[in-house]
């Protein structure tokens, strides 16, 4: 069975890892889709929910200044943890699997430790890993570069994990689970009666995802472009009727999303935004560009940049963000409005877009607010988890 045709490619979200129980129920699906498919399946997880951003303050506390290679090794161990857990489950139930690393898997990016750039995923490895065992799993969102270090591909970067390691592996579609059913018509944790899109073209996609829409990342779906890989996007447990297709040869879509984490910058011309443009390119630092009453925007992914001093001599507003309308006979409107009106005017924009009345809608109601793992601080000890001063030993300092 391991040494025929492609493996199934399928990646776990954090959120269907925030209990420990999703371990098990996981472990469950994918031992029923090796004995079902009759073939061999890679697993790629991320860290349980919380987990990076608990890391992320705990370094802060212990060593704010500390280098991007130490933060890069602290902040993907938490994928490295469920990596581990997923593949325990997995050989409680009778399951053989074969955890591995991003270095072990050939995943080999360049580039800096927090802002490297996915070279290729070398399908040797793996598939040697698959003819030994019938599960493989890797972590998400991590690589190695040439002299061995591990690198950071960037947050919700485990979909391009999965992406490029389908394409290596020549799997025709990779699948990406969550706890919603696909790609939506809007944020359904901040819009009611969204609509399930049950296609999406690449463009589309592509487009909601730089526009703020956290569905996808993406640096994956223009993996899968180039690679002719398509993502299906489906709910965990799954739900035979609800998914999304991203592939080519698709009717743009109706869609409205909110970028509200994005810092906004403003400039007094293009000239200068250019500039701060360039400055931005040589840190491999995201943005995109915003046009908007005549004054020129950019949206800057890195927030915790500062305006002062920066070249262009941007002003920051903290308090606009971007709301982003894509429309089926094509184009996207782009306005930027204060974010205390934002929640109102998403939820009229994607009432007029899917009327609840239409027929076809699923029309599903807003979503309760996501939440971090109770687990996520598995690494650390209550008291740094905290905040508290540790002496030597791990002994609070009194």
């Amino acid at each position: 069975m391991n040494g025929t045709g492609s493996p199934a490619v399928l990646k776990f979200g954090g959120s269907l890892l925030a209990e420990l129980e999703g371990y098990a129920e996981v472990a469950r699906y994918v031992a029923a889709r090796v004995t079902v498919d009759a073939k061999p399946v890679v697993v790629v997880v991320s860290a349980m929910s919380g987990t990076t951003g608990k890391l992320q303050e705990v370094l802060d506390e212990v060593a704010p200044h500390a280098s991007a290679h130490v933060s890069t090794m602290l902040l993907t161990s938490g994928e490295t943890v469920s990596v581990a857990l997923l593949a325990g489950a997995l050989e409680e139930i009778g399951m053989p699997a074969r955890a591995m690393w991003s270095g072990e898997a050939g995943v080999v990016a360049t580039g800096l430790p927090d802002r490297p750039t996915l070279i290729t995923v070398n399908p040797v490895p793996l598939r040697e890993a698959l003819r030994r065992s019938p599960v493989v799993i890797i972590p998400g969102g991590s690589a190695y570069e040439g002299d061995g270090r591990t690198v950071m591909l960037g947050r919700n970067s485990s979909d391009l994990t999965a992406v490029a390691v389908a394409a290596a592996l020549e799997t025709e579609v990779c699948e990406l689970f969550s706890n919603v059913p696909g790609i939506c018509s809007a944020d359904p944790y901040k819009v009611a009666n969204t609509s399930t899109l049950p296609e999406i073209n690449y463009a589309d996609a592509k487009r909601m995802s730089r526009s703020g829409a956290k569905a996808v990342n993406e640096a994956a779906v223009v993996w899968a472009e180039r690679t002719g890989t398509v993502l299906c996007c489906r709910p965990f447990p799954v739900d035979s009727g609800k998914s999304t297709t991203v592939g080519p040869n698709i009717a743009p879509v109706d869609a409205v999303i909110l970028n509200s984490k994005e810092a906004v910058w403003s400039f007094t011309s293009a000239e200068r935004r250019d500039m701060a443009e360039a400055a931005l390119v040589a840190d491999g630092v995201a943005f995109t560009r915003v046009e908007h009453l005549g004054v020129p925007y950019l949206m800057v992914s890195d927030t915790t940049l500062t305006c002062e001093g920066r070249p262009g001599a941007p002003q920051a507003h903290p308090d606009l963000c971007l709301l982003s309308t894509l429309h089926r006979e094509g184009g996207v409107d782009e306005v930027l409005l204060p974010k205390e009106e934002a929640g109102a005017r998403i939820q009229e924009i994607h009432d007029l877009l899917y009327p609840s009345t239409a027929p076809g809608q699923d029309g599903i109601p807003g979503l309760v607010g996501k939440h971090h793992s109770p687990h996520s601080g598995v690494l650390l000890t209550a008291d740094s988890v905290a905040g508290d001063t540790l002496g030597v030993g791990g002994d609070p300092v009194p």
